[in-house]
């Protein structure tokens, strides 16, 4: 077996990470042109997205996805149905670290699950409403079950899939979709919830 090179690491400086504050401002324009789509061959003044902003954000549809999961996981959708919280309750109340939970506030805005008060308080948007557990239209199996790894991970292999015409949870997994759900309940439970 061959030994991998070394990879070289940054040094502050040229080249560096950009500092925190840098790095949230990014983030949070990220998620920005991917939930709204950047203006790249639209039309800034009418605010359409060309076709680079569309195919920017579909390249990052998987964050999307793994913010919805985190989202209905964390349950933050039953905690705000009393009324809007400031970011510190709402991340004691879904028990998260408060300085990455803070950072997730602005894309579950930007997502449209979240909106923000006057008085920096957040609320359920309708869209935020439907990741409730406890009413009858929730899509918060859905999210639930789009973030398990068990998911995501066999679409990380579709090409393989293509190519050889075998199952990419198969190969992932080493068995198929049925009796790895067998084996563990807990993954039954939310595949389940999400077909009903």
């Amino acid at each position: 077996m061959q030994a991998r090179p070394a990879v070289p690491i940054r040094r502050a400086g040229a080249g560096s990470l950009p500092h925190p504050r840098r790095r949230k401002i990014v983030c949070c324009r990220a998620y920005h042109d991917l939930v709204s789509g950047d203006t790249q061959g639209g039309s800034p003044s009418t605010g359409q997205v060309g076709p680079a902003g569309r195919l920017a954000g579909l390249h990052r549809g998987y964050q999307i996805t793994q913010l919805l999961y985190v989202f209905a996981a964390l349950g933050v959708a039953d905690r705000l149905a009393g009324g809007p919280l400031h970011p510190a309750q709402l991340a004691a109340t879904v028990e998260a670290d408060p300085a990455t939970f803070n950072r997730l506030l602005e894309p579950f805005r930007l997502l449209g699950v979240l909106d923000r008060g006057e008085d920096g308080s957040y609320r359920l948007t309708d869209m935020g409403v439907l990741l409730r557990s406890d009413i009858a239209e929730s899509m918060r199996p859905a999210a639930l079950s789009y973030g398990q790894y068990w998911w995501w991970r066999p679409w990380g292999h579709l090409l393989d899939s293509v190519r050889t015409g075998h199952t990419a949870f198969d190969g992932v997994f080493q068995e198929s979709l049925f009796p790895f759900l067998g084996r563990n309940p807990d993954a039954a439970a939310v595949f389940n919830a999400n077909m009903t």
